[in-house]
């Protein structure tokens, strides 16, 4: 019998539970995380990175040697306060005065909970000094019990190695990733969820996972009716770049957030 993190009856999704209100995104910057809290969500999610010794936060890599991120803009989030060069669909940024983890942290300090999504890394090496870092300080802020980790699975399984209690939750972005994860149940490792892209989940993906008592956290959830759809599946976690969609979520009759 596969082994889950939280074992306990799976849910109907019929049972009432509010979802986790998720801000895809929020923690990446000083202006967005102020507009997260204003806004009272559930959980901030960030996207961090190792560069030398330190943990850094941006969904976009930086050019080496310059303090440049090039990627997409998130749909529904503020343009940058710094002028942005676009490259349709691309955009390049600067990065001139980058938020590490430790300040995220300080900002935050459980006012609402942290969803950590660890962006890859290179060699064992590497991957244990990035879980060794983060682990570090997330107990010395005292968020070690209510930060919960998801992206990259190598870096996932090191940190399940590293702190056991730690609660991981293994990104599932497309077919050949949910056969890998279907592989890791069977063999019984105790993975605590997912978090599971929206055109993946539908009832029967949604009751595989509740059977064998995984949390299903699902992003990117962009529309109204998507919102209402993934809720009816009974998710417990809701990641969305528009605060509107997690409102409408928090409206809801629902009893108590986890």
């Amino acid at each position: 019998m596969p082994r889950a993190c939280n074992p306990a009856c799976p849910r109907s999704p019929d049972d009432a539970v509010a979802p986790l209100r998720i801000a895809h995104g929020f923690g990446n910057s000083r202006e967005l995380i102020r507009i997260a809290l204003e806004n009272r969500v559930d959980v901030v999610e960030a996207d961090v990175r190792l560069r030398g010794s330190r943990l850094w936060l941006g969904h976009d890599p930086r050019l080496p040697l310059l303090p440049v991120q090039v990627g997409r803009r998130p749909i529904n989030q503020p343009p940058p306060a710094h002028r942005a060069l676009r490259l349709s669909p691309w955009e390049a940024r600067l990065d001139l005065d980058p938020l590490p983890l430790a300040e995220l942290l300080v900002m935050v300090d459980g006012r609402c909970q942290l969803l950590l999504d660890l962006k890859a890394t290179r060699g064992t090496g590497s991957a244990r000094a990035f879980v060794e870092t983060l682990i570090g300080q997330l107990r010395r802020s005292h968020q070690a019990r209510t930060a919960r980790l998801c992206g990259d699975w190598p870096l996932l399984d090191e940190a399940r190695r590293v702190a056991p209690e730690l609660r991981t939750y293994y990104s599932v972005a497309d077919r050949r990733r949910w056969q890998a994860l279907g592989r890791r149940l069977e063999e019984g490792e105790p993975i605590c969820g997912v978090s599971l892209r929206g055109r993946l989940l539908n009832w029967s993906t949604a009751d595989f996972l509740r059977k064998r008592g995984l949390e299903i956290f699902c992003w990117s959830v962009e529309d109204h009716v998507e919102a209402a759809r993934v809720a009816r599946l009974g998710v417990d976690g809701v990641i969305s770049s528009d605060l509107t969609i997690l409102s409408m979520i928090g409206a809801a009759p629902q009893t108590e957030r986890r």
